[in-house]
């Protein structure tokens, strides 16, 4: 589906980010903070009567136990999915 290849790609993406130590589909039973959950699972059809097309509605959360450094971290993130 086009949310499973958008997931990959950005699992992708954010696994390079040094910073975080993982990504995962939900929260971790075990992790070491920081870490980013990805749900990429929301699809809608924008097909219409000349072509086809999908929505895909995606959500990144990062979790930390130091909330100061979520905003730096996010950052990150951001230009990581430019």
């Amino acid at each position: 589906s086009a949310g499973g290849a958008l997931q990959v790609a950005i699992a992708g993406a954010l696994n390079a980010i040094s910073e975080l130590s993982g990504v995962f589909d939900g929260p971790p039973a075990r992790a070491s903070f920081p870490y980013a959950t990805l749900d990429a699972s929301t699809e809608r059809d924008w097909s219409h009567k000349s072509g086809t097309g999908r929505e895909v509605l995606v959500a990144i959360t990062l979790w930390d136990d130091q909330p100061v450094r979520l905003h730096a971290l996010a950052d990150v993130v951001e230009t990581a999915l430019e």
